[in-house]
């Protein structure tokens, strides 16, 4: 029988919460970089150091489980004000974060063959440990941490109570009470307090210990005018103090501090609790949190992709009784039995949205897994870069399918790359124009119909337009010529070609002529539109619009002759519908102008070798979009919106240039879901054939 260490469901359930751990980890050492010796903050890195201890000894990685102990080490002299949070603590810190990055890679690899060094961040670790430990004894301890010493001795049952307490993120505070001088019936009074102490967390022990004095309340010559609370709480110690001192009479001061206990001593009593079993009922927990992890369960995502193709399916189905249902209906309109058909094909049809509906959310993750990289990232850019950058994130709880949450992730990462390198100047220049040295960076995302839109913003230099243009000279990307006739938005679409770069130099950021063209075709890809906004001298904004999911979506059926084709809704802008005497022809290339915007049209007919249907007095024109392009496809027919499902054109076919995909319709056919991206691509390469009309003209 293998161990434990070799079973799979255990390895991958905790590769599972390592990363979540990990990323917990992360975002709280920026935060205490950020807010400075915060006790809550420092408690939950506290506490995670400690559940990945726990958990790596149980699994056997001797490695991660030594880490761990010597992080938790310093970070108890930290929470207990042995150590000062200095840059280079953090710096150590994030230090840790990257080798069990590294370990987990390991871990992934091959368990048994964990490569990763951890000495030298050992060393720095116990480096830090010596010199608080020398500080302490050239005498630098507080006259608390030696009060409290003498002031409490607590028992097993006791220390293990503040451990749990401690694990789950609350605070020990030791609670001094002096009373006025004139102040009768102390022993009562010390009561009384003791009460009102219960009532913002729980009371371990008193010094002098009332609660083993009886019922008595008489013996005030037991008191001194001080008496001393160790409480376990949820309340930071200004709360405390404040509470004491608003609603309690007779009191001359309050003194609130954290409680120091050996923390060698707690391991010792935790891990006798692990060897005995002993149920601890007195462990504090969150009641919410614990009934919200008894309601959750891991999924393998194979599973929820199986799922989806099987909703996928009934929703094909479900399409295809309500289209016979109709038909029957229309045909034979006095039998019963095909009005219960189709009542039960409406039922059907209801059932079939909600588990749509719920399989959907079911892949849909909170974008914050995303966005939670980024702080970190920006924070090493602008030391890297000597810049001070301020990041702004918005929105982490919008959700989005997985698969796009990972599709987009890299698009996003270089966004933020270049907002940072060549967006946001130094804290010199920023001075120098009058703005404040540190620089802003803005992420949001939030829902739209369909849709959720992503926008990157910084407060920097903006896009030079005229260095975009020489720079595409100098590159051969367009003429001399071409560049002194482009509006604005042409412009900008050049930092989208493919090997464009500002940059005059090659580092580890940019300059290497790729990136830009990445992001826009891995969008596009997505079914995505990017927009970009900027203005010199103020910044520059990137707008990415998304759709929710990619295995079903709003389509607007349309016909192309006598074949049915269906388009994405979300590059979708307007239908129009023109006569044919506002169509001309540029240079081979039909155009008309729709909303005093010059548009290039399309008739597929010609790409595909369709006839075109005999010529009508109007034509439909659908006005697609894609990023900041806009164009026209003439299509002979309008069907009208279907949700369809996305079927991949698989291997045997391969790629098509203007096609994404398949899609079955409920009469059985199959019909090709149309590329936007990839007509416009055509249409930029003018790799379009000449219309009808235009090779007529050149025979003659």
């Amino acid at each position: 029988m293998g161990s434990i260490y070799d079973n799979p469901e255990m390895i991958g359930v905790f590769l599972d919460e390592l990363e979540e751990q990990l990323q917990l980890l992360e975002e709280n050492i920026l935060e205490l970089e950020r807010c400075g010796e915060n006790p809550d903050i420092i408690q939950e890195i506290f506490r995670v150091a400690h559940t990945l201890k726990g958990n790596s000894a149980a699994m056997g990685l001797e490695k991660m489980k030594l880490l761990t102990h010597e992080m938790e080490n310093v970070l108890d002299k930290i929470r207990n004000h042995q150590l000062k949070v200095t840059k280079a603590v953090i710096n150590v810190l994030f230090q840790c974060l990257d080798h069990l990055r590294l370990l987990k890679e390991d871990i992934l690899a091959d368990r048994n063959n964990i490569k990763t060094d951890i000495s030298s961040v050992l060393d720095q670790l116990k480096r830090i440990l010596e010199v608080s430990n020398m500080a302490a004894e050239t005498g630098v301890r507080t006259t608390e941490q030696e009060d409290q010493a003498i002031k409490f001795m607590l028992d097993l049952e006791q220390q293990m109570q503040i451990e749990q307490a401690a694990i789950a993120g609350f605070s020990i505070f030791v609670c001094e009470v002096r009373l006025t001088q004139d102040s009768v019936m102390k022993s009562a009074h010390a009561y009384l307090i003791l009460n009102h102490f219960n009532q913002m967390g729980t009371v371990i022990q008193v010094k002098p210990n009332i609660l083993e004095s009886g019922d008595d309340l008489s013996g005030d010559d037991l008191f001194k005018n001080t008496i001393s609370y160790l409480l376990i709480t949820q309340l930071d110690a200004k709360a405390i103090e404040a509470k004491v001192r608003n609603e309690l009479v007779e009191i001359d001061s309050i003194k609130v501090y954290p409680y120091h206990w050996d923390m060698s001593k707690q391991q010792a009593i935790a891990a006798e609790t692990v060897k005995t079993g002993t149920d601890n009922n007195t462990n504090i927990k969150d009641a919410d949190a614990e009934r919200k992890f008894n309601h959750t369960v891991r999924v393998d995502v194979e599973r929820l992709e199986k799922m989806m193709n099987l909703v996928g399916e009934l929703v094909i189905e479900r399409t295809r009784i309500a289209q016979v249902g109709n038909i029957l209906h229309e045909r034979y309109k006095s039998d019963n039995t095909i009005e219960d058909l189709v009542g039960i094909s409406n039922q059907v049809s209801r059932v079939t949205n909600e588990l749509q509906e719920i399989v959907l959310k079911t892949r849909m993750l909170p974008i914050k897994q995303l966005f939670g990289r980024f702080p970190r990232m920006v924070r090493d850019l602008a030391e890297a870069l000597n810049k001070e950058v301020r990041l702004i994130v918005e929105g982490e709880e919008t959700e989005l399918d997985k698969t796009i949450i990972e599709d987009i992730a890299d698009p996003l990462i270089h966004l933020i790359r270049n907002a940072v390198d060549h967006g946001i100047e130094t804290p010199e220049e920023r001075a120098g124009i009058g703005k404040p040295p540190t620089g802003t960076i803005h992420i949001s995302a939030f829902h739209q119909e369909n849709h959720v839109i992503i926008t990157v913003q910084d407060d920097g230099r903006g896009i030079d337009l005229e260095r975009v243009k020489e720079c595409a000279v100098k590159k051969q990307i367009i003429t001399a010529q071409e560049a002194a006739l482009l509006a604005e938005h042409e412009v900008i679409a050049l930092i989208f070609h493919s090997g464009f770069s500002t940059s005059h130099t090659v580092t580890d950021i940019s300059g290497r002529g790729v990136g830009m063209d990445v992001v826009k075709s891995q969008i596009d890809k997505l079914n995505g539109i990017i927009e970009v906004e900027t203005k010199q001298g103020e910044g520059t904004k990137f707008i990415i619009k998304l759709p929710l999911t990619l295995s079903i979506l709003t389509g607007l059926l349309v016909k192309i002759n006598d074949e049915t084709y269906a388009l994405p809704m979300s590059n979708v802008i307007e239908i129009v519908r023109k006569p044919k005497e506002e169509i001309a022809s540029v240079k081979g290339q039909a155009i008309t102008v729709i909303r005093d915007k010059v548009l290039p049209l399309i008739w597929l007919h010609d790409y595909f070798n369709i006839p075109r249907k005999k010529k009508r007095k109007n034509i439909f024109i659908v006005v697609l979009g894609i990023a900041e392009k806009r164009l026209g496809l003439v299509v002979d027919e309008l069907v009208g919106n279907q949700e369809i499902v996305v079927k991949p054109l698989g291997s045997y076919i391969g790629k098509v240039e203007t096609i994404s995909g398949a899609t079955i319709l409920g009469d059985g056919s199959v019909a090709c879901i149309l590329d936007v991206a990839g007509i416009a691509k055509m249409v930029g390469s003018k790799r379009i054939p000449k219309t009808g009309d235009e090779q007529a003209k050149t025979k003659e």
